[in-house]
């Protein structure tokens, strides 16, 4: 485990909260942004609750970044992604989540060409016992929003008599699952199932369709 402390992993969470939670609350807030309705709500809700000790929330975290990242507010994302790589990283529980933070964050930098952003995030961002398993999959846990049939129902691109239609700000959700999925993949030099053109082709290809949903232009 990469954890120079030794500390219980509930003491590094606690110690992120006093050390990083005020300014990630802040970044993650959207006053100013002009964001869609939906985002703006999503990130309001989230940003006062922000808290490293509680999973769900650091997934909501993840998810906010993202978009903001998405929506070109790399002032937002980049500050935010450098507060979640100082926390000491271990490969197991919450830590999974805030390395998605910060590859998908790294991976765009690599996309601009700032390789200096790229090194330094990635200091603390790696185990070297881990791999990623989902690398070798085409399933679970990617969602597939673009290309399951009953979840292209339920999100309203492929509406039939009587299908369910997940509300607005629920449909979401299963592009940001995917899109952190390949971030992760990415950091880790791809796979013969993700080489690095077909992770390229899929990431812009699903960024393209969380932009077309329904209230999120």
């Amino acid at each position: 485990m990469n954890d120079p402390s030794n500390r219980p992993f509930s003491a590094i969470l606690a110690a992120a909260n006093h050390n990083q939670r005020p300014a990630l609350k802040s970044l993650d807030a959207p006053d100013g942004l002009l964001l869609p309705a939906i985002v703006d709500a999503r990130l309001r809700r989230n940003a006062p609750a922000v808290d490293f000790t509680q999973s769900s929330s650091m997934v909501g975290l993840k998810g906010d970044l993202l978009l903001l990242r998405l929506y070109g507010h790399w002032d937002r994302a980049f500050p935010a992604a450098q507060h979640v790589a100082s926390v000491p990283w271990m490969n197991w529980g919450q830590f999974e989540v805030l390395r998605m933070i910060v590859h998908d964050v790294r991976w765009a930098a690599a996309r601009e060409g700032d390789l200096d952003s790229v090194a330094k995030l990635g200091e603390h961002a790696f185990d070297d016992d881990y791999r990623p398993l989902f690398m070798e999959k085409e399933g679970l846990p990617f969602k597939r929003p673009l290309d399951d049939p009953k979840l292209r129902r339920s999100l309203g691109l492929d509406p039939s008599p009587g299908s369910f239609i997940l509300p607005p700000p629920n449909r979401i959700t299963p592009f940001l699952n995917d899109l952190s999925l390949l971030a992760m993949i990415w950091a880790y030099g791809g796979s013969p199932v993700w080489p690095m053109d077909r992770l390229e082709h899929e990431r812009a290809r699903l960024e393209a369709g969380l932009l077309g949903l329904p209230g999120m232009s």
